[in-house]
């Protein structure tokens, strides 16, 4: 499935009357005074495979703060999984579809396109019309306005933004004791790690083979011998007095784990700027 285009009449917020082309290789416009919906030109633009494999098409949406970026995000969302948003059109398996529905004759179309019987989600499973076969994630890193305050009645609807998971772990910590909560930013780092690892675990089954091409260094023995015994020294020296100073040996797997991934001195410091660790003594030490 591919989005080409939304119309958006109204959203309440900031989109009035504007519509919006998502294809390089279609482009449709909206007549307000006839109700028409036209399509202005249809030809392959970009050669096929473009963007690589598995991938139909990009969109870059740029503008000021306040434009209402966020607005549209939302339409979209709404458009796909829910109802209302706006008018898309899409293209699915070589059909153009819509999610105006026949019901609303007014709303005219000046080409070949599918449309409806009902209102609502085009990947809603529950209609006998139905994309089956696709989904909708969103992901942001940034920690502002939930874009899924409804998540629930969406259809075929996946939020792992930032936004979302931190507020869903502050919910399910709500009726924790007091002694037992922590930040939120620790609440969701945690759950980012539980995450990783429940990846890390499926990823071990070879049909799935994702972690193939990630760059992984796995040391020899002699120098994962070298890594035990660091941390066994580090356990005992702990264990002995909880208040005692390790950064001596922490800086010896620093060194072991920065050359094993054959990192330059400048790249050190990308990684951890403030590291104790010298240009001359990461020059002059060995594996």
């Amino acid at each position: 499935m591919e989005l080409l285009y939304l119309y958006v009449h109204n959203d309440k917020k900031s989109i009035k009357g504007c519509e919006y082309n998502f294809s390089p290789n279609y482009k449709f416009t909206y007549n307000a005074a006839t109700k028409t919906l036209h399509t202005e030109w249809h030809r392959d633009n970009l050669p096929h495979k473009w963007f690589g494999e598995n991938i139909l098409n990009m969109t870059a949406i740029i503008g000021k703060n306040a434009s209402g970026k966020t607005n549209l995000i939302e339409c979209i969302i709404k458009s796909l999984c829910g109802r209302g948003g706006g008018w898309i059109i899409y293209l699915h398996e070589g059909q153009l579809y819509t999610n105006v529905p026949i019901l609303y004759p007014d709303i005219k179309f000046s080409f070949d396109i599918k449309r409806f019987s009902r209102w609502g989600s085009p990947l809603n499973g529950e209609f006998k019309e139905k994309i089956s076969n696709t989904g909708v994630i969103f992901y942001s890193t940034s920690v502002d306005r939930p874009l899924s305050k409804r998540n629930s009645y969406y259809s075929k609807f996946k939020d792992i933004s930032n936004a979302f998971l931190l507020r869903k772990h502050i919910s399910e910590i709500g009726n924790t004791p007091e002694f037992a909560h922590i930040s939120d930013i620790d609440v969701m780092q945690t759950g980012d790690i539980f995450r990783l690892r429940l990846f890390l675990i499926y990823s071990r089954d070879a049909s799935q083979n994702i972690l193939s091409s990630i760059p992984i260094a796995v040391p020899d023995i002699e120098i994962q011998t070298r890594i035990r015994h660091i941390v066994e020294v580090i356990i005992g020296r702990k264990s002995a007095n909880e208040n005692a100073s390790i950064q001596d040996l922490e800086n010896k797997i620093d060194f072991i784990v920065y050359h094993l991934y054959y990192l330059t001195y400048d790249e050190v410091l990308i990684v951890d700027p403030q590291t104790p660790i010298s240009r001359k003594q990461y020059k002059s030490f060995n594996l």
